[in-house]
Order: C-alpha cells, then sequence, then structure tokens
C-alpha cells in the first residue's frame, strides 16, 4: 500500500522573477491555472464560510443561550515531508558547437559553472531533490550531425565541462529524454550521459525512472519523450483515428508508470513534448496527459519542450504541469519569448 505524503514542488519561474514552492491552490481560467499563480499551501480550500446551521427556537422549551459557540481547533497543518524543485529546459550548449563571444558556449568557458545557477542554487542545494533537463550534447569529440526529417532544424552541442554546470547549481537528476539527444548520433548520446554521470548527477534517459526516497517517502521519476507521440495523435485524420492512437499511448505509459516499483509512494512523469512556442497546450497534448492521469497510478506531471510557460491544472486528482518553459537557454541569444533565465 503507498503511503499519503506531502511533496512540496518547488518551481522556478524566472518569467515572474520569483521561486514559488508549488501547491494546488491558485486562479484558474479555462480550467487551468498559471503556474505563477501557485502557491505553497498544499491542497485548496475553500474560503466561504460554512452555512448556519438550524435554528430549533420554534421548539417548545428550546434553551437559548447568550453565550457564543466556542471555535473549533484549527486542524494541523500536515508536515512536508520531502521538497522536489524542478526547472525547465536546460540548453547548456549552442548552436552547431559555435564559440562565438557571448555565445552559451563562450560563457561556460570564460566563466565558472556556478555562474549560470548562482541566483538559485543556495535554493536547490537546500531542497531534497532538483530535477533538470538537459536539452544538449556535451563531448569534447568532432561528431558529425545526424540526418534530420526535412524542415527547419538545430543541433546544440557544448564541451562535456558544461555538465558542470548541472552539479554547481545543485541538481541531481538530469533527464536526458528530448528531441536533441540524438543531434550527434550514439556517440553524443554516450558521451553526454557520461559526462552528467562524471559530475556526480543521476541520468534520466527515455524510458528510464529514477528513484530517490526522502524521510521514508520514496519517490519514483519516469522520463519520457513524448514529441513523437503528441505528433501522432494530432496527425489523425479521423475521430475514430484520433481515439485509437489516443488510447494506445496512454495505455503505453500508463502500463510504464503502474510498473514502477510496488513500494514508491509518490509517482512522477517528467515529459518533454508539445507544440514549440504555445502559450497554452494543444488539444493533442491536453487528451494524452489527462488520459495518463485517469488511466495511471501517476500523482504529478511535468512537461518541458515547449520553451514557453504554459498553466497546469488538477485533473482527476492530478497535477499536470504543462510546461515549465527555458530555464537556462543556450538556443538563442534572444528567444522570442521572455521564459529563459
Amino acid at each position: 500500500m503507498r503511503k499519503t505524503a506531502l511533496i512540496v514542488l518547488a518551481l522556478l519561474i524566472v518569467t515572474v522573477c520569483t521561486l514559488g514552492a508549488f501547491g494546488t491552490a491558485g486562479m484558474r481560467q479555462n480550467g487551468m491555472e498559471s503556474p505563477g499563480a501557485s502557491s505553497a499551501s498544499g491542497p485548496s480550500v475553500s474560503t466561504a464560510p460554512p452555512p448556519a446551521p438550524e435554528s430549533s427556537s420554534d421548539e417548545p422549551g428550546a434553551e437559548h443561550s447568550s453565550e457564543p459557540e466556542p471555535d473549533p481547533e484549527p486542524e494541523p497543518a500536515p508536515e512536508t515531508l520531502a521538497t522536489l524543485s524542478f526547472v525547465g529546459d536546460c540548453m547548456t550548449a549552442t548552436q552547431d558547437g559555435g564559440h562565438g563571444k557571448g555565445s552559451y558556449n563562450w560563457y561556460a568557458q570564460n566563466y565558472p559553472a556556478s555562474y549560470f545557477f548562482e541566483r538559485v542554487s543556495s535554493v536547490l542545494q537546500a531542497d531534497d531533490l532538483t530535477i533538470a533537463n538537459c536539452e544538449a550534447v556535451l563531448s569534447d569529440r568532432p561528431l558529425e550531425k545526424r540526418v534530420k526529417s526535412s524542415g527547419k532544424n538545430y543541433w546544440y552541442i557544448g564541451p562535456a565541462s558544461n555538465a558542470a554546470i548541472f552539479a554547481a547549481g545543485g541538481v541531481e537528476f538530469a533527464g536526458f529524454a528530448n528531441n536533441h539527444t540524438l543531434d550527434y548520433g550514439d556517440e553524443g548520446y554516450n558521451d553526454t550521459i557520461a559526462a552528467l554521470k562524471a559530475n556526480g548527477l543521476a541520468v534520466g534517459a527515455h524510458g528510464q525512472t529514477l528513484y530517490k526516497t526522502v524521510n521514508g517517502v520514496k519517490i519514483g521519476i519516469y522520463f519520457g519523450n513524448l514529441c513523437g507521440t503528441i505528433t501522432d495523435i494530432a496527425a489523425a485524420q479521423t475521430q475514430r483515428q484520433w481515439d485509437v492512437r489516443l488510447q494506445t499511448h496512454v495505455e503505453k505509459y500508463a502500463r510504464r508508470i503502474d510498473a514502477m516499483q510496488e513500494d514508491c509512494d509518490v509517482r512522477i512523469l517528467y515529459f518533454h513534448g508539445g507544440e514549440m512556442y504555445a502559450d497554452v497546450p494543444e488539444d493533442a497534448k491536453v487528451a494524452l496527459l489527462r488520459g495518463i492521469a485517469e488511466a495511471s497510478s501517476v500523482d504529478v506531471i511535468v512537461g518541458c519542450h515547449s520553451h514557453n510557460l504554459q498553466p497546469y491544472e488538477v485533473y482527476a486528482g492530478k497535477t499536470i504541469l504543462y510546461s515549465l518553459g527555458n530555464f537556462t537557454y543556450g538556443g538563442k541569444k534572444k528567444p522570442p519569448k521572455e521564459t529563459q533565465a
């Protein structure tokens, strides 16, 4: 039997220049909530006054007291058992491995690794677990680009030493399940994992689950690249095709989450996918994540990839954060959205 635990998720949202502990209270818009409106209060509580008790003054012999009823004893706040910090896309490299002045790789060469997270590292180092998405290849070898499909494509690579940025910033788990892991083939993929591990990070590649026990609470995080999955659902030509594809993908990821170790108390899906630079999640993304929330034992779903902050919602009793946006970003000098550190 899984234990009931209170997990505080700290979302580092630089768009609003604040570090907020994640809760489920907040203002709703169109059934979803803005991450900037989140609070640390845990489950939302209604502020409406309770209904007045029915009067019995018409009953014969009823006694009336002028003394007010004593206020009920407040319930003690639940103990916080673990604090997890999730940060968004960390593109710790430059397009095509460039090192020009002002590029991410240039800064990494000319500044200490602690420079990139220096304003938040004290917070990340004080929590129980920090999870980030490494969205670049890190290798010192002269690697060939992997051929990609037609259309506008990008390749990002930096030196292996850039992996120290995560460690210096207080990150313990590095997700490596995204659309850039194979930018430079299997060699770049393996070099990146080796570089991250050499800096003391646990690496969650696509399809892998990492575990950590905090104060007796076992937390499991499944890492998944859902880019192709969401695209496949969105490309459906008929309603029946949509339904079949959606059900197939929901069942697949529900099985994987339910396959976590039986003694796992908190189950989290940390995914990568969705439409780029969208302010709100598209229909296919919403349908997939809501389906997984309903069909599986997942407790929290956290997303990256859009390079833009998106709303969150509580659906079927599960918290879904559709996208955390950028956190440390070397993709462009001037990203189209102000969602970066």
